[in-house]
This record gives structure tokens, C-alpha cells and sequence, in this order.
């Protein structure tokens, strides 16, 4: 999404749906990763597993609690009225949902990358498996993967 973002590519037609469906899959995986519910597996699951562990590693981290949950509270807007619980009067006006939401993707990117974190400290100091992340792609690189797209050199 950032390549295509950066490459101002959201106006070719492929690289539009690729980018929207994206950004729905983005939006829809934060959605659930972010619930709070008392029966929700999520990662507010985890935190309350062992939250002393959480909040401790949060400070040395510099993450705060408050802007995940106010993140959360965020997408649960969207979430219960154009996403996953349709609301009959929602479902008219998405873009007002979106706009009271305010979902700020710098924010919700932070906090993404944030939980993340957490969630793989809790993991190790679980004595569970470190999580080897995937080597991260290059700007330089998405951005010529988009280029190839946008000119048609998909070969």
C-alpha cells in the first residue's frame, strides 16, 4: 500500500484494486485484532493474560496502553456500523462513519506495529518460540515492483 501510495499509482485501474483490497483486508485484521471483548481471543486477550508482563514491557517501550485503547474504540465505530455489523443507517453515509471515526493511519499504523511488539515479547517471555519476521522488502524495491505494474512490465 505505501509503494502504491508513493508511486501516486492509485489511479491505474490494477493498482487501484489492489490497493483497496488492501486497505479492506488492512482495515478488516485490525478490526479483529484490536476488539475488545471479554470472550474475544484478541490482543487485548493477550494483555489481560498477563498484563503486569505487558504494562512493563509497554513503559521500557515507550507504548501507551491509552492509544491502543483509544485506537480500538476507533475501529469499533467502523466495525459495528459499515464493517462487520452492517447498520441499516450507517450503510447510507460510510464516508460520515469514517470521518466521525477518525482513524488516523499514521496513528493506527503505530499502533499496529505496537501490539506487534508486545504480542511477540509475551510470546517469548512465554518460553514459546521467538517469531522470525519475514525480511522486510525495500522501499526502493516495492516501489519498482509498483513502477512495473504502472508501466506494464509485468513479465
Amino acid at each position: 500500500m505505501l509503494a502504491i501510495e508513493a508511486e501516486r499509482a492509485q489511479g491505474y485501474p490494477l493498482l487501484r484494486l489492489a490497493y483497496l483490497a488492501l486497505f479492506n483486508d488492512y482495515m478488516a485484521h485490525a478490526m479483529k485484532v484490536f476488539e475488545n471483548g471479554p470472550r474475544v481471543a484478541s490482543f487485548w486477550y493477550l494483555y489481560r493474560i498477563d498484563q503486569g508482563l505487558a504494562d512493563s514491557f509497554m513503559r521500557k517501550s515507550a507504548i501507551d496502553v491509552a492509544v491502543l485503547l483509544d485506537i480500538s474504540a476507533r475501529l469499533k465505530i467502523v466495525r459495528d456500523t459499515t464493517h462487520f455489523h452492517i447498520d441499516a443507517d450507517s450503510v447510507r453515509d460510510t464516508k460520515r462513519i469514517w470521518q466521525g471515526a477518525g482513524i488516523k493511519g499514521s496513528v493506527l499504523s503505530k499502533a499496529i506495529d505496537d501490539a506487534w511488539k508486545v504480542a511477540r515479547h509475551l510470546q517469548e517471555q512465554s518460553g514459546l518460540p521467538s517469531i522470525e519476521l519475514l525480511p522486510e522488502m525495500t522501499k526502493l524495491n516495492l516501489r519498482k515492483q509498483v513502477q512495473r505494474l504502472k508501466y506494464g512490465d509485468v513479465a
